[in-house]
């Protein structure tokens, strides 16, 4: 929001940068961190840095899979 965004353009923003995610963008551990995030408390944490043609810089993007969600 801080961006100029609104809440129900992110996930649009978010699925376009994840497209272009791919394992050399990995800045991750290994084995990967455990979040301590109430919601998704031990799920295995992923780690991306890209560079995104939306914002003309490097973005770090993190995320957790749980339940066939992102």
């Amino acid at each position: 929001m801080e961006l100029g965004y609104e809440v129900n353009k992110i996930k649009t923003i978010l699925s376009e940068l994840l497209t272009n995610v791919t394992s050399r963008h990995y800045v991750g551990t290994y084995p990967p961190q455990k979040s301590y995030e109430e919601g998704i408390l031990n799920y295995e944490l992923f780690a991306f840095k890209i560079k995104s043609s939306r914002f003309g810089c490097e973005v770090y993007v993190k995320y957790v899979l749980k339940d066939d969600n992102v």
